[in-house]
């Protein structure tokens, strides 16, 4: 890449030839916008496996996840179908690739449900992530999760989820 500079006292009118640039630019140590003391040091993007994160005996049959994080916020999508189930009543977790900062909130969330769950409500639900570990629940209500017991047989949950780490 060449800069071309026209004018005798500083730039005023640069020229910037990136034909013959062969390489993407690389910022090791991060990009300062702004004169700011905080620098945007990362960028990642990938897939992860979606799961249940306690199996209560779910026998899933097809999941994906993928991620983009971009400092220490993720946006994360994907889904989980599940065949068979038992009758654990605990509360539903379903991984994230990476911890969520708190368990109070800190992020938004999307949920489809094309089928499987047994309460009609939960569309609307709201969702927590949860402090030293990386899933989330889906709550009715504040105090309300989504347990196993509610899962039907077989279904499905989409999902996409933007939150901080």
């Amino acid at each position: 890449m060449s800069i071309v500079l026209n004018g005798a006292t500083g730039i005023t009118a640069p020229d910037i030839d990136v034909t013959a640039q062969t390489t993407v630019p690389a910022f090791d140590a991060g990009i300062t916008l702004g004169g700011s003391a905080t620098t945007l040091d990362g960028y990642e993007e990938g897939t992860y496996t979606v799961g249940f994160a306690y199996d209560s005996g779910v026998t899933v049959t097809s999941q994906n996840g993928y991620y983009t994080k971009i400092g220490d916020v993720v946006h994360a999508y994907g889904q989980i179908t599940w065949s068979a189930k038992n009758s654990d009543s605990s509360a539903v977790h379903i991984s994230l690739p990476f911890t969520a900062f708190s368990s109070y909130g800190h992020g938004t969330f999307d949920i489809r449900l094309s089928s499987g769950i047994s309460r009609s409500t939960y569309p609307n639900a709201a969702v927590s992530g949860i402090s030293g570990g990386p899933y989330f629940q889906i709550y009715e209500s504040s105090s309300n999760a989504l347990t196993y017991t509610e899962l039907n047989s077989s279904g499905s949950i989409y999902f996409a989820y933007t939150y901080y780490v």
